[in-house]
């Protein structure tokens, strides 16, 4: 009975996480890329600071760094997905804080539709 009931949990959650995937492979499909003045009118909302996520060596040397992300954001503003496109300076740990704090935020989304921006996080110690 035990191994029935983990190989039933373990197919659901394949089908959840497959499901999940496909979503967000629909969201990506049908986004609306926005940049310059269209990407201007998404308005940040809330969100985690950047200081908690800051990379402990890169604070400890007290280096500022960047991350430029790629977020997909659902009709309602929520992050959906989260790319990192650079960092600077490399492999200081800047690209995965950005992505991670990229995750926390909500925006105010007046397309009502899924889109694509482009978002700069800056580190400053």
């Amino acid at each position: 009975m035990f191994i029935y009931s983990e190989s039933i949990a373990l197919i659901a959650s394949a089908i959840f996480s497959t499901a999940s995937n496909l979503t967000k492979l629909f969201l990506q499909a049908i986004a609306m890329r926005l940049v310059g003045a269209d990407a201007e009118r998404i308005i940040w909302l809330r969100g985690n600071p950047v200081s908690d996520f800051y990379p402990a060596e890169a604070l400890r040397l007290r280096l500022d760094g960047v991350a430029m992300v790629d977020l997909l954001l659902n009709e309602a503003g929520q992050v959906q997905e989260a790319q990192l496109l650079s960092e600077s300076p490399p492999n200081v740990g800047f690209g995965l804080a950005g992505l991670d704090v990229a995750k926390t935020y909500e925006f105010l989304n007046p397309f009502r539709r899924p889109v694509l921006l482009t978002l700069t996080i800056e580190f400053l110690p």
